[in-house]
């Protein structure tokens, strides 16, 4: 099926349901985290497009080194009590690394995450993605870097319902301002690539446990991140569509050389990836 088609389609279907899909996305989170429901109000409030320093960030150089933290800590604090979950957390990601990361549940693997892209601030340390360091940038900035740089893949796939497969992947483009033809062409390249052609004009409940998951691997790719952080991606599939789903990773790895970081109780898929790190003590340390 050709882009040009998919894109009439995909105009078309949204426009029949009494507004456009470029003002429809603008009020609905991508992942339901409450700060990037704060980023898309910044995002609606100020133009990002015409900053210098955004053009700043476009021409950093990319030194083989895609994220960096140095003694990262994160202290909850509630009332008089302080919570430390991680303290003094060093990890360095190259490019086209795969990297897995254990540990038990409520240990602060989630929390790891967070901080590394940019959805939560931490308490010490530092980290920087492509040589931005998070803390340094606007909320506007953050959200753009994470756009741009980032790609995240959960145990729930955090799909909207209420769009078909191929809006779904569309979203992060028309967030960074692409124009709908362009953002629907390179929407159906990447869902060819996860094995999803047959299913773009499908709403997500018509799809299965699998095929929700590839979905959002595509949306997480769709703008070829520098890294994408996966949290517990194949802990709501059986054996084998974890498998599948894992498989899928690596050759998408292959091809567009994205690092990856991922989450896992499965220690089977966590020792296939190249290094392996155990959150021990607040601390990550290094296992293979």
């Amino acid at each position: 099926m050709s882009s040009n088609h998919e894109t009439k389609t995909l105009s078309s279907s949204t426009e029949g349901r009494g507004s456009s899909f470029n003002s429809s996305f603008k009020s609905r989170s991508l992942d339901s985290r409450p700060s990037v429901e704060n980023d898309k109000a910044s995002i609606q409030n100020q133009s990002i497009h015409h900053s210098s320093h955004f053009h700043e960030m476009q021409d950093a150089p990319n030194m083989g080194v895609v994220l960096e933290a140095r003694g990262l800590g994160k202290t909850y604090q509630d009332g008089q009590i302080k919570v430390e979950v991680l303290k003094d957390v060093d990890l360095t990601l190259a490019a086209g690394e795969l990297i897995a990361v254990i540990g038990a549940s409520g240990i602060g693997k989630s929390t790891l995450l967070h901080l590394l892209g940019g959805l939560d601030k931490y308490t010490a340390g530092e980290v920087r993605i492509q040589g931005h360091e998070w803390k340094l940038q606007t909320e506007v900035q953050r959200c753009h870097l994470r756009n741009e740089k980032v790609g995240f893949v959960y145990q729930l796939h955090h799909l909207l319902p209420e769009f078909n497969v191929l809006e779904n992947v569309c979203m992060p483009l028309l967030i960074a301002g692409e124009k709908l033809p362009a953002a629907a062409e390179k929407a159906t390249e990447i869902l060819e690539k996860v094995g999803l052609a047959h299913r773009l004009r499908h709403r997500i409940g018509e799809l299965s446990g699998g095929e929700r998951q590839r979905t959002a691997i595509a949306r997480a790719l769709v703008k070829r991140p520098a890294c994408v952080l996966a949290d517990e991606p194949t802990g709501n599939l059986d054996q084998y569509t974890a498998e599948k789903v894992y498989e899928l990773f690596v050759e998408l790895n292959r091809t567009y050389k994205t690092s990856l970081i991922m989450v896992t109780h499965d220690m089977r898929l966590a020792e296939r990836l190249e290094k392996v790190y155990h959150i021990v003590d607040k601390k990550l340390e290094r296992q293979r």
